[in-house]
């Protein structure tokens, strides 16, 4: 139920971001994922539940956690960019080192920050690869009963064959760069 949930909410965030127009998905396509990724578990699950009772307040949620996000990172940028500036119109030893000293912080700050949230997604993955695991050892445990359990479908009528889906293939790339003339 919970995996099944997770993949609504990832589906969401995806008809989410294309309902965005095109010219700014960009901006806020990223924020959305993003922000999701940062949740903690309860707020995940409050937000799958809206997702569920009304998926347009979900879906204004998650634009307003993403904008806020994008101008939050805005005002870091615009705030380090101003720093840069000061330190490249000053002549004074002193003040530049102080310059470098802020900045410094300010960029540790920012790393660790992101460097908690990859820490968080592995832990996801971690998480998510140790359920498929045990799913799979599951199955394989039931393998015999699996066939004959689908044999039996597929012969009394219940079931039918699944198509086979052809994907179409993308032209390989040239073998060598044309000469410029």
């Amino acid at each position: 139920m919970k995996k099944a949930m997770i993949a609504t909410a990832v589906c969401m965030l995806a008809v989410t971001i294309l309902a965005v127009p095109e010219q700014e998905r960009f901006r806020r396509g990223p924020g959305a994922w993003e922000v999701f990724s940062q949740l903690d578990e309860s707020e995940r699950a409050q937000l799958m539940k809206l997702q569920r009772e009304d998926p347009d307040a979900f879906r204004k949620e998650l634009e307003t956690r993403a904008e806020k996000l994008y101008q939050e990172k805005q005002a870091k940028r615009v705030e380090l960019q101003k720093l840069i500036d000061a330190y490249q119109a000053s002549n004074d030893p002193a003040e530049k080192a102080e310059i470098q000293k802020t900045m410094q912080r300010k960029m540790a700050a920012d790393f660790d920050q992101r460097l908690a949230g990859h820490r968080r997604q592995l832990a996801e993955m971690k998480r998510h690869t140790a359920r498929f695991e045990e799913k799979l050892e599951k199955r394989a445990s039931k393998r015999d009963e699996i066939v004959e359990k689908m044999t039996g479908d597929l012969l009394s009528g219940k079931k039918k064959l699944m198509p086979v889906r052809r994907m179409p293939m993308s032209p390989p790339p040239p073998l060598e760069m044309p000469k410029a003339k």
